[in-house]
Parts: structure tokens; sequence; C-alpha cells
């Protein structure tokens, strides 16, 4: 047995070269397929790193959860909680009912000596969920699991040693592990903990390459003879490289995870290495006692680089197709938007107001798109807004707080979060407190959002790759300089022509939202859809929404009969 262990190993050895090539090969095509929806990832792929399924946490859940019930209805013995388990991950997917799912699919493996469909690595995909969604137990064993996968023979070396750094990272992350949770359709970008646990296992390979390389510098500078340099003097101190070597020799370790992984992995307090990031509060004013307690909250974002809300090469026609399969009336204005991130590797839209009809899907429209491009954002209804708070209040005062942009990029941790302005029109014309339009000026327009005042931080912030998006029934109400800086694009109202596929919609979401099975939400047939453009002849989606809700109690009271 162990010559026969000996000579696979040596095999191995012998073809690295080869099985890391055919390894990365695999892995890109197996990728791609992954985020365009054509290809399931397995756990191994999924724990070294691989994209979700269509890029989506959400849909990589329910995709999976499907899959797997429609290979259970043919599996004469299998528990019917098993069955349960498994449908209530798939309508409220939280760490509880993965764990759940995971514990009853172990026990179907070891009691009843059930094996399929691939029970326990279903299993163990139900406790790397469970780890996605920020259990710390299901952190650890992830960490276990990736271990195991790492050691078996017919690995790569390319393979086992990502799967051995995440790992790793895994183990980093449990203690500092959160419950997170779904907005939507996807997990919050910048909250995935699989990312995390991919930076943490990084950064810990950093920090161990590192101190072999300073020890193993030290040990040849020890080991030099003293005659080959008898001029040079000798520092009192042994000198020391910069970048992460300095750090691994002087590292101590802070209370906040995300501030060791930033430490290990910049230069001088950077991000990450590989992801975009800018520096939005560079410095801050200077004050007394009070002010120091009220800036002590914001000392964690100041000269700290903020992450950019990053594209893959299929991200922008995937989001303009999504976008038209829910908003088939607002086809040209997808592409005009989504032109502008043609060749770029991150998000950045110019200030946009969308102005047509009430009721014609501007507002649902701004947050599905920035939904799509993974970023993190907040609506503010402007309707009735009647000061400048958005700008922010100076420090002086007892509710100073800092302009929405930096407050936005300080909880999502984000230099480009999202800002939708609902209503833009019905803004308060009174300028008692300042005025919201006026306050918006600086910070739309580029020359000066690079270096706006912030007037509670007291210092220049970068506010450019800030993205605006607002939303007007009309232009009557927004001044001229308001429209000067931004781009306004006509939304359209839907027609008649778009009852059904907009029907089909509202159903899907509301099914979503109520958390029935998507088998409970069939398109609309003939007879329905003939009902809904006899009542709705196009216009506000408002009343076509009530259309539906009512299909959908007449579907209701029809099974009650039966």
């Amino acid at each position: 047995m162990f010559e026969k262990q000996t000579s696979r190993t040596r095999k191995r050895i012998h073809n690295d070269d080869e099985a890391n090539a055919r390894y990365l090969r695999v892995r890109d095509r197996h990728r791609q397929a992954a985020r365009k929806g054509r290809h399931l990832p397995t756990v191994r792929e999924l724990i070294a790193g691989s994209p979700y399924f269509e890029d989506s946490a959400l849909n990589d859940i329910r995709g999976w959860c499907q899959r797997v019930l429609r290979r259970l209805k043919l599996e004469a013995d299998i528990d019917l909680f098993v069955q349960m388990a498994v449908q209530g991950l798939e309508h409220s997917p939280d760490a509880r009912s993965c764990l759940a799912a995971a514990d009853l699919l172990h026990q179907a493996v070891g009691n009843r000596g059930y094996s399929g469909p691939d029970a326990r690595d279903c299993a163990n995909r139900a406790t790397l969920y469970a780890a996605i969604l920020g259990d710390t137990d299901a952190c650890v064993q992830i960490a276990q699991l990736a271990s195991r996968l790492a050691l078996d023979d017919d690995m790569s070396p390319a393979e086992s040693a990502a799967l051995t750094e995440r790992a790793m990272g895994w183990i980093a992350i449990s203690a500092d592990a959160k419950p997170v949770g779904i907005s939507r359709d996807q997990l919050g970008r910048w909250d995935d903990l699989r990312d995390k646990a991919g930076v943490a296992g990084h950064a810990h390979v950093q920090v161990l390459l590192a101190y072999h390389d300073s020890m193993a510098r030290r040990a040849e500078e020890a080991a030099a003879p003293a005659a080959a340099a008898p001029f040079v003097q000798v520092d009192s101190e042994p000198r020391r490289s910069t970048g992460a070597m300095k750090r691994v020799l002087d590292y101590t370790v802070p209370e906040d995870l995300d501030a060791i992984f930033a430490e290990v992995l910049s230069d001088e307090g950077g991000a990450a290495v590989g992801v975009p990031s800018v520096v939005l509060v560079r410095e801050v004013g200077t004050g007394g006692k009070e002010a120091k307690e009220a800036m002590a909250p914001w000392q964690e974002i100041v000269g700290r680089a903020l992450p950019l809300p990053t594209l893959d090469v299929d991200a922008v026609p995937r989001s303009l197709r999504r976008l038209i399969h829910e908003f088939p009336h607002a086809e040209g204005v997808a592409e005009a938007i989504l032109r502008d991130l043609q060749g770029r590797g991150t998000v950045h839209l110019k200030p946009t107001i969308l102005v047509g009809e009430p009721g014609c899907g501007k507002s649902a429209f701004a947050r599905r798109l920035l939904e799509l491009l993974g970023v993190r954002h907040q609506i503010y209804p402007c309707g009735g807004a009647s000061d400048s708070s958005i700008a922010g209040t100076p420090r002086r005062w007892h509710s100073g707080e800092p302009s929405m942009p930096v407050a936005l990029a300080r909880r999502f941790r984000t230099a480009a979060p999202g800002i939708i302005l609902d209503e833009l029109e019905k803004v308060g014309t009174g300028k008692h407190n300042g005025n919201l339009l006026d306050a918006l000026l600086g910070m739309l327009e580029p020359e000066s959002a690079c270096r706006w005042l912030d007037p509670f931080l007291q210092g220049p912030v970068d506010l450019s790759h800030v993205i605006w998006l607002s939303t007007a029934n009309s232009l009557e109400g927004i001044p001229a300089p308001m429209r000067d800086r931004c781009r306004i694009i006509r939304f359209p109202s839907p027609s008649v022509e778009h009852a059904e596929a907009l029907a089909n919609h509202i159903i899907k979401r509301t099914i979503d939202d109520i958390g029935w099975h998507q088998s409970w939400g069939a398109p609309v047939d003939g007879v329905e859809l003939a009902a809904i453009q006899q009542a709705w002849r196009g216009g506000s989606l408002r009343v076509l929404r009530r259309l539906v809700e009512g299909v959908l109690a007449a579907r209701d009271q029809g099974m009650a009969r039966a």
C-alpha cells in the first residue's frame, strides 16, 4: 500500500506542469459557464473561488435546490424531511435552514445508507451556504473540508494550493463571521464572506512568505563573514524592507479583521492587492476634545483606500439582458446608460435624471440597474425635502454629521456608493435651512467632486466615483444648473404590447416576495392576458400590478373551489 501511494505521488510530481495547465483551462472554462448560467459549480469549485451560478449567490442556492429536488423525487426511500429541508432552503435561504438541510443529509448518509444523489456532496454544499451566510461553525467545517480536498491524490498542485489558501481564510474569518442578509436577488457584494475568506487566505500566505524571506535574509546576513566588509558600519538595528515584510516584523494584531487584511496586503495602508480602490478621505480638520470624540467613528476611513465595484467581461451584456427582460419598454434607456461601462473594469456612470410619467417604472429600473451591477446604494426620497442635510452639517452643531456619500461609503465599505434621488422635482423650494438642489451642484460637478469639502470632516473628500441616479415626472422645478450637470433621459411608458412580459415578471416577483415555490407562479394564459389587456392599455405599472394581483386571487379562488 505504501509503495502504491508513493508511486502515485511521484507520478503526480513529474506531471505538475501538465496537471496545472489542465486545471487552469478547465477552471477558466467552468467559471465563464457559471457566470452565464450554463454550469452549476461544484462544492470544490465554489470553495476554490468559482463565481456563483449566474454570478448570484441566491441564484446558485435556488438552482442547486431545484436540481436536488428533481433528483430526490426519483428516490423511493428518501426521507420526506430531507425534501422539506431542501424546499425550505430554496424558499428562505438563511444559515439556519442551510444547517438543517446539511444535518438531515448527513443523517441520510449515515443512518439509512443513502448515497444518491451525491448526498454527502449535497450536505457539504448546504454547509458551504451556511458559511457564506455567516455561520461561525460552518466556516470551520468548510475550512476542514477544503483541507481534506487539498490532500486528494487527483488534485493538481495549483488547485491544491488554492484550496489550502482558502482553508486558511475560512479559519481566519470564522471568529469574525456575522449573519449576512439577502437583499432582493443577491447577497451584498462586499458582505460576501466567501470573498473575505479569499482575501484572508491570501493575506496569511503573504505573511508566511514574507516571514520566511525575512528569516532567510537574516540567516544569510549572519552567515556572511565579517571580514568581507571590514569598513561597513553596522547599524544598531537590523535593516527592514518595505511592504509586507516590514509589517511582518512589526506585526501586531488589531481587533478589526478587515484592518488586518488591509494592513498586510497594502503598501502603505491601502486596499488589498488586485482590488481597484480610491482613498476617499485623506485628511480631516483638527479640533478640541469634543471634535475628537465626534470624529472617532469616522477615523477608520481617513487615509484608507476603499474598493470600487468591479466588472467582469460578461457584466454589461448580462445586465442588459436582465433589464430588457424585466423592463421591455426601456430597452433604449438600458443601452444608453450601460454604454458608460464599455471598456471599463469598474462601475462608473454619469449623473443621470430619468424623466417619465408617474408609474412607468423609473425608480424600480434605477434600483434594479444598481443591483445587477453590484453597487451598494440608498434611495433618497426628495419629496418635501426642505434642507441641505444630504451635504452634511458642520461639526460645531450638536447634530453634525458627514455628507450622505461619505456616510454611505463608510457603511458599505466602498468608494462608489449609489444614491437614487427619487422624485427630484418635488424638492422643497425654501432655503431657510439650505436647499437640496443647491447642495448637490458641487458634488455633481466632476471638477469639484474630486476635492469636495465636507463640512463635518473639514477636509477634502473624493466624491468623483459616487453614482447618482435621479427620477422625475417632469423637468419643471429642476433648476438649469442642475439640468446642466446631469444627463437627461426620457423614460418611456409601457404599452399594451408589453403587458404579457411585464405581467409574468410581476407574478415572479410577487411569488418571490411571498416565499412560494415558482411552480405556483405560472405565466398568464390566453384568457388571463386578454382580460388584463382589456383593462390596461398601457401607462402606469401600479395599475398593472393591481390587475395581476387580481389574477392571482382568482387563481386561488379557483383552486379552493376545486
